[in-house]
């Protein structure tokens, strides 16, 4: 009697595709704390050598430590102040003039002024003579 084989499955990038994604996420959760180990003595040197400051006891050596210490003192910390970034860029929260939720801008705005009122503002701010406003003539295009 012969026996019959069992059909064989096809193998796809389909079937494939769920044995990959385990594979890398595998790969992420062994290699992942090799990334956020301590910077080498070679990075340490090149971090040295651009913040010198950053060697608290002057022995010509960065710890780790230090560099710790360095990066929350130029930084300010790690926690920011409300409103304020951890690296002093800008503000996330910021304070905005009431004026701007006024139903009109003060009289004095240069929107209500006319074209020569506002050239007249210009002048009396550009240094060195230069025209206090450029115009272009309109391209043909």
């Amino acid at each position: 009697m012969e026996k019959s084989m069992p059909p064989v499955r096809a193998v796809t990038t389909a079937t494939r595709r769920p044995a990959w994604l385990w594979i890398t996420l595998a790969a992420f959760l062994v290699l992942g704390p090799a990334f956020c180990q301590d910077p080498g003595a070679a990075q340490l040197e090149k971090w040295l050598k651009r913040f010198p400051a950053a060697d608290a006891n002057g022995d010509g050596k960065l710890t780790v430590e230090e560099a710790l210490a360095y990066r929350a003192k130029m930084t300010g910390g790690t926690k920011s102040a409300p409103g304020k970034t951890a690296g002093g860029g800008a503000p996330m929260e910021f304070a905005v003039d009431p004026g701007w939720d006024a139903e009109r801008f003060p009289e004095h705005a240069v929107g209500y002024k006319s074209p020569e009122e506002i050239k007249a503002i210009y002048a009396k701010q550009v240094p060195g003579g230069q025209p206090a406003v450029v115009s272009f003539p309109k391209p043909s295009d």
